[in-house]
């Protein structure tokens, strides 16, 4: 038999759970714009980890090894890193080499 909570607490918890909705805090693109930036994360293209991601990977650059196990992620291969990291495609933006196309 599985115990059941029924202290305050736990009560408590739960009725903030389901006043609260899921997406409350978090400023997802619109799935339209999340496919067009889909299309682009090919595997090769060189990216860059945007802001969004944190203080430890923001403005780490890598390269795109392929799509991870859903169609929002990517699994990406940082430099310097011996493995590859797979982030949600909200988090990688392409890395645009200003120095190449100064010269042209």
């Amino acid at each position: 038999m599985v115990p059941r909570h029924t202290g305050f607490l736990t009560q408590r918890c739960c009725d903030i759970l389901k006043a609260t909705p899921r997406s409350a805090n978090r400023n997802l693109p619109k799935s339209a714009d999340l496919l067009a930036a889909k299309d682009e994360l090919l595997a090769g293209r060189r990216i860059v980890i945007a802001a969004l991601a944190g203080p430890r990977l923001s403005g780490k650059k890598g390269i795109v090894l392929g799509q991870g196990a859903t169609a929002t992620q990517v699994k990406v291969l940082l430099d310097g890193a011996k493995g590859y990291v797979i982030l949600h495609a909200r988090y990688v933006d392409l890395f645009e080499d200003r120095s190449a196309t100064e010269g042209v």
